[in-house]
């Protein structure tokens, strides 16, 4: 039976950071095939040697859950506490991302443009004030040039997480996880113009529905209410060593040209 909690298509991220949405993630995707994106010439592979704050650059390649190519992601991270991802396929980008992060480190601004379709997804501070309590979030959606801009305002908390912040939200929690603990996080979709109340824990290896080498820590991600896992699949993030992401499962925020929702399996690599 096709679960969906989604109806329209997923929010999540990336990289990180995230949504739930209909299929069939719950089945334990096989190995993706050996990296298909070109790597950028200006780009250093990464050197165990060498600390992570020298990470500048991240690829990831999209490939749906039966091992079909989608998509790469070209990660970039820039000055001012600003991030860029970029979105190709066959050479040619079709969407990007930016962020900014300020405050926590799980709740940048995002702007997301879709070139293919003009989906436009954006989380944005309306008072950032870094020190400034009572702030809220103007969260925008619109699927198409041609569809209704929809917008709504939200509270903005401590267990608020936007997009890719959502890799930094499981990096600052990373004992609590392999402690056994289980965070609670209200995760802005900006689709739905709503948090959605998740929850995330540490799973044994043995049991996690991705299967990577480097995997030192397997999360997995699921509706906080009871009823609602009934019907959506979760999502599935494994971190190697040095609390990087090395592959996440699930409902992604980029759609189909036609804008239709994907599940993917995303693998990431480092670099200087």
């Amino acid at each position: 039976m096709t679960r969906s909690f989604c109806p329209r298509r997923p929010f999540s991220s990336s990289m990180l950071l995230a949504c739930l949405a209909a299929g069939s993630a719950a089945q334990t995707a096989q190995a993706a095939p050996p990296p298909s994106c070109p790597v950028p010439g200006h780009w250093q592979a990464e050197t165990p040697t060498k600390p992570q704050q020298n990470v500048r650059f991240a690829l990831g390649q999209a490939t749906s859950l039966d091992g079909r190519f989608r998509y790469c992601e070209y990660h970039q991270i820039l000055e001012d506490n600003r991030y860029r991802v970029d979105y190709e396929q066959e050479g040619k980008r079709f969407a990007e991302k930016t962020l900014h992060f300020h405050g926590l480190a799980w709740q940048p601004d995002s702007d997301q443009t879709d070139t293919r379709t003009q989906e436009k997804r954006q989380v944005i501070r309306e008072n950032s004030a870094s020190q400034e309590t009572n702030v809220t979030l103007a969260v925008n959606y619109q699927a198409s040039s041609k569809a209704k801009r929809l917008a709504t305002a939200l509270p903005l908390t401590p267990t608020t997480v936007i997009d890719a912040g959502f890799n930094r939200f499981i990096q600052h929690h990373w004992r609590d996880l392999t402690e056994g603990k289980t965070l609670t996080l209200d995760f802005i979709s900006p689709v739905h113009q709503r948090a959605i109340p998740l929850r995330a824990m540490a799973i044994p290896n043995t049991d996690c529905a991705i299967t990577t080498n480097d995997m030192t820590l397997c999360v997995k991600v699921e509706a906080a209410a009871t009823w609602v896992r009934w019907f959506v699949d979760p999502l599935w993030l494994a971190y190697n060593a040095k609390q990087q992401l090395s592959v996440f499962q699930g409902a992604v925020n980029i759609t189909d040209a036609k804008g239709k929702s994907l599940e993917a399996r995303i693998d990431y690599r480092y670099f200087e």
